[in-house]
């Protein structure tokens, strides 16, 4: 949605994933025990000069993570 936005540039975009543990108001958020395994996922999003335009922190439920992605040379 961001990239359709005409007069947005995005110069730099960043996504951090960290496998964890759920703490005790996450597991109650998402309906898991508590120390249950999640994927925490960071991602920034920052214009020409520097300015964060799109930040994200999310925690995803263990049970299934499924994870894909184009590497460039």
């Amino acid at each position: 949605m961001l990239t359709s936005l005409p007069r947005l540039k995005i110069a730099s975009a960043r996504q951090t994933l960290t496998i964890s543990t759920a703490e005790v108001e996450t597991s109650r958020l998402l309906g898991i025990p508590v120390n249950a395994p999640v994927a925490e996922v960071r991602r920034v999003m920052q214009g020409p000069d520097g300015t964060v335009i799109y930040l994200a922190e999310v925690t995803y439920r263990g049970d299934y993570i499924h994870l894909e992605m184009d590497l460039k040379p």
